[in-house]
């Protein structure tokens, strides 16, 4: 038997990799674009004794919660 922790990978996932991934399995490019547009929406703050950061971008990570998302990361 063999256990595999993955609970961080949703958070490594490099979007220029995933895209290019995506391309090579055949995805239509309008779909891509549309994650591509997603994806680039993905900002966070963090709060700190009740005092919010500002927004920043991220670079990398899928969203998570998205019943998407999964799909997305099998194909990398």
């Amino acid at each position: 038997m063999a256990s595999l922790d993955i609970s961080k990978a949703f958070d490594r996932v490099h979007h220029f990799k995933l895209y290019n991934s995506l391309l090579t399995a055949g995805i239509p490019v309008v779909t891509i674009d549309v994650l591509c547009n997603w994806h680039s929406k993905l900002t966070f703050a963090v709060r700190w004794n009740n005092v919010i950061s500002e927004a920043f971008v991220v670079g990398s990570g899928v969203r998570q919660g998205s019943c998407l998302s999964p799909a997305i990361f099998n194909v990398l």
